[in-house]
């Protein structure tokens, strides 16, 4: 793919030639590292975290906000110096509750639990953009179980790493975080209907 791309331009602008195959080789390097490696992938009971470590997001519709973010909200908040759970919106879809309505109850519900550390934000745009604005070191993402959610999560992984790669920026690394199995059977769309 990439590597093809390259020799196409070079066929066309033969000066172009080396840096051409050095960008793809290097995207193509930095990608396959990155999928080699793989996501860090953490089940509930969550594992106690021995120190706080910089900015985390965590994104997602919160369509509406249940139980099950809560509670990795929770478990950011003590495992990261900040949290920001960045509310996606996708131009796509038609919600019935607008995002700033989700970010309202979304703020109230991280209050009353006291998670001084954590903001709730709307952002209609790629959400890794947002995150390398803040500086985070990790994007999560949360499933309820690998079966159910995890081919999707994975697609939108490789998207992420494809598109940071393309930009010439090294990706920030996704991690999933498993709901815990009581609240499985909690979610959005269940709440919504």
């Amino acid at each position: 793919g990439a590597l093809a791309g390259a020799l196409a331009v070079a066929a066309l602008k033969p000066h172009w030639a080396l840096g051409a195959v050095a960008a793809a080789c290097s995207a193509v390097g930095l990608f396959g590292v990155r999928l080699a490696v793989g996501a860090k992938y953490i089940r509930h009971p969550y594992p106690e975290p021995a120190t706080k470590s910089g900015s985390a997001v965590l994104a997602g519709s919160y369509n509406p906000p249940h139980l099950g973010h809560l509670e990795m909200l929770r478990y950011l908040s003590r495992a990261h110096d900040r949290v920001v759970a960045v509310i996606g919106v996708n131009p796509n879809k038609k919600y019935d509750v607008n995002p700033y309505q989700r970010q309202e109850l979304l703020r109230a519900m991280v209050a009353e639990m006291g998670l001084a550390n954590v903001e709730v934000v709307v952002w209609t745009s790629i959400i890794f953009v947002y995150a390398r604005s803040i500086g985070a070191s990790v994007m999560y993402r949360g499933i309820r179980t690998w079966r159910e959610d995890g081919r999707g999560e994975k697609y939108l992984e490789f998207q992420n790493l494809f598109y940071q790669a393309w930009k010439g920026t090294y990706p920030i690394p996704t991690a999933y975080l498993q709901g815990a199995p009581a609240l499985t059977g909690v979610s959005s769309t269940l709440l919504r209907q």
